[in-house]
C-alpha cells in the first residue's frame, strides 16, 4: 500500500492507495465516514486494519472485484452502478471467466444511478456520474468537502473511463464505442467546469489531474484522437 502524496496536504493524509496489479485494480481507502473503499480490487493488506463502512465500485468488470471479500461484512454496506448489476452473477460479462477464476461477486445493498449524491458523513459526499462505454454501468465518483456551508470538488474516481493518457476498452461485453465517445464529451464538458488541478483517481495506472489529461491525453486534447 502506498500513501497519495500530492499538492494538496488534505489528501495524502485521506487516501490511501493500494496499486494495481496483474488481476487487480487500483484500490483505494478513504479515511472517511468510517472508512471508504473505491474499487475492491486489490485484496485487503496484512496489518492493514483501518475499519471499513462503506464499499463502492465503479463498474462489474472483476479486477475491481476481486478483492472484495477481504473488505466486505456484514456490517458495511456496497454501492455499486445498478445498470452493471447483471454482471456480478455472470462470469463472461465481468471477464472472470475470461481472464482469471471464474467467479460471482456479492449483490449490493444500494444500487447507484446517474446523479445521486451519497453522504458519507456530515463532511463528506460522493456524487455519481454514470459514464457508460467500457460498460453499461461504468460510473464515476466525485469526492465533495463541505466547507463553510459549501461543498467544494475534492478528488475525482474515475474507474476505467479515462486513465492519465488513455481511456477504458470498449470492446469487451457492456462496452460500446459509440457511447464512450458520447462520455468523453461529457467528461470534457464536466472536466471545464471542475478545478484544473482537481486529483482524478484512476482505476489503473498513476494518479494525475484534469488539467494533465486535458496536456496529455490524446482523446482529450482538443483535436485528439477519436475512438
Amino acid at each position: 500500500m502506498e500513501r497519495i502524496y500530492l499538492m494538496k496536504k488534505e489528501l495524502h493524509e485521506l487516501v490511501t492507495l493500494f496499486p494495481e496489479s496483474w488481476k487487480f485494480s487500483n484500490t483505494y481507502y478513504l479515511d472517511i465516514a468510517g472508512g471508504v473503499i473505491v474499487d475492491p480490487g486489490m485484496p485487503r493488506k496484512e496489518g492493514f486494519d483501518a475499519p471499513v463502512a462503506k464499499v463502492f465500485a465503479t463498474h462489474g468488470h472483476y479486477d475491481h472485484l476481486m478483492g472484495i471479500d477481504s473488505w466486505l461484512n456484514t456490517d458495511n454496506t456496497f454501492y455499486f452502478p445498478e445498470q452493471d448489476v447483471w454482471m456480478l452473477e455472470d462470469q463472461e460479462a465481468n471477464a472472470s471467466k475470461m481472464f482469471a477464476n471464474a467467479r460471482n461477486f456479492p449483490k449490493p445493498q444500494r444500487e447507484l444511478k446517474d446523479g445521486d449524491t451519497i453522504h458519507l458523513d456530515e463532511n463528506y459526499s460522493f456524487k455519481v456520474f454514470h459514464t457508460p462505454g467500457h460498460t453499461q454501468g461504468s460510473s464515476c465518483f466525485l469526492l465533495l468537502e463541505k466547507e463553510e456551508g459549501r461543498e467544494k470538488p475534492l478528488a475525482f474516481f474515475s474507474g476505467d473511463t479515462v486513465f492519465d493518457n488513455s481511456i477504458g476498452r470498449s470492446d469487451l461485453s457492456g462496452g460500446d464505442p459509440q457511447t464512450m465517445q458520447k462520455t468523453v464529451k461529457d467528461l470534457q464538458e464536466l472536466f471545464h467546469t471542475l478545478p484544473q488541478e482537481l486529483v482524478v483517481f484512476t482505476g489503473h495506472g498513476r494518479v494525475t489531474t484534469i488539467e494533465n489529461i486535458f496536456r496529455f491525453n490524446p482523446f482529450f486534447r482538443r483535436g485528439g484522437l477519436r475512438i
